[in-house]
């Protein structure tokens, strides 16, 4: 874990989510703060019945939350089929191959063999930070639905070739004094798996007990557990977590995309970094 104090920020890292799981459960709440991550009832807004459900999910993946993803990426109108490059191979006529052109071999042409090559794709590593911080009036569904259009571009982007370095977690501005708590969920050099990370991207209980829960056990992160903050502005974010990371970082604020992002107008805004999904 990597832990960041300076006058306005505070910042904790985890290396995976083993890490963050641990902390959450072996550390103690601190005297006088709330027992919000472990609040019974209004589970569509949670996201899970309480504390203990949610870390579970945490650690072993959501399975019913991964078939929710699939039906709601059914669902995304993503035109002229995005995403869809498992089809590698480039045909053409040649010498040799592995297939007979049979009118060109009945014409007597020389090229009369049907080849294939490889498309080169992209072994560029990035890293993408999903900042699901929401205000308390989102309801869980559409955190789920926003989770699954930034999933969606994920996948694509793994297909592709790119390889991702995935930080999920949360970024508050409490009146300039901001907060960051981040997990790794996955590495560029592990693939990807939509199961096992899907409740750190999508499941409104990640914010909600997940993060509650280290607001009340946290001792070096003074205590607003009664409230939210704001979400931080995402140059703000960014520039942090450049400096931190020494690396560049994208930087995806769920509250600000909730109602208008589309999952093509998410791969436009990638094109800023030089990040072509369907080229």
């Amino acid at each position: 874990m990597i832990e960041i104090k300076t006058k306005n920020d505070y910042f904790n890292l985890f290396d995976n989510i083993t890490e963050l799981a641990d902390y959450v459960t072996t550390k103690q709440r601190k005297a006088g703060r709330n027992n919000s991550s472990n609040e019974l009832g209004n589970e569509e807004w949670y996201g899970t019945k309480n504390f203990d459900e949610a870390l579970n999910l945490l650690k072993y993946g959501d399975d019913k939350l991964y078939e929710k993803i699939k039906e709601e990426k059914a669902r995304l109108e993503i035109k002229n089929n995005l995403g869809n490059v498992k089809n590698r191979l480039a045909y053409k006529n040649d010498v040799c191959g592995y297939i007979p052109n049979v009118p060109n071999y009945l014409k007597g042409y020389p090229i009369n063999m049907i080849n294939c090559n490889r498309n080169r794709l992209s072994h560029r590593i990035i890293n993408i930070f999903l900042n699901i911080r929401v205000n308390g009036g989102v309801q869980g569904s559409d955190i789920i639905r926003i989770g699954s259009k930034y999933l969606t571009v994920i996948d694509m982007l793994e297909k592709k070739g790119y390889r991702c370095n995935l930080y999920s977690g949360v970024a508050n501005d409490d009146y300039g004094n901001y907060s960051f708590m981040l997990v790794r969920v996955k590495t560029d050099k592990e693939p990807l798996n939509l199961k096992k990370i899907c409740f750190t991207i999508a499941n409104p209980s990640m914010q909600r007990r997940i993060k509650f829960r280290w607001m009340e056990v946290n001792d070096g992160y003074r205590d607003f557990t009664d409230g939210y903050g704001d979400e931080a502005d995402g140059g703000y974010i960014k520039k942090f977590l450049n400096k931190v990371l020494k690396d560049d970082v994208i930087v995806w604020n769920y509250e600000s995309f909730m109602n208008y992002k589309s999952v093509e107008e998410i791969i436009n805004d990638l094109k800023s970094y030089g990040i072509n999904v369907l080229d």
